[in-house]
């Protein structure tokens, strides 16, 4: 899945706003956290939209 897909999607379920805040204050701390977290969000996202996709199909 693209990131561009991935930002549509929360997007789309008001949740781009938020994705976006935590996103800023990861930032805020270590590079190497930052990545983790980053990484674990995106992660979320993919299992997200295979939850969405696989019970509207």
């Amino acid at each position: 899945m693209r990131l561009e897909e991935c930002g549509e999607w929360f997007r789309d379920f008001g949740l781009y706003e938020i994705v976006y805040a935590v996103l800023i204050t990861l930032r805020l701390k270590s590079s190497s956290v930052f990545i983790e977290n980053g990484q674990r969000i995106l992660n979320v996202c993919d299992f997200s939209l295979d939850l969405f996709n696989g019970s509207h199909e």
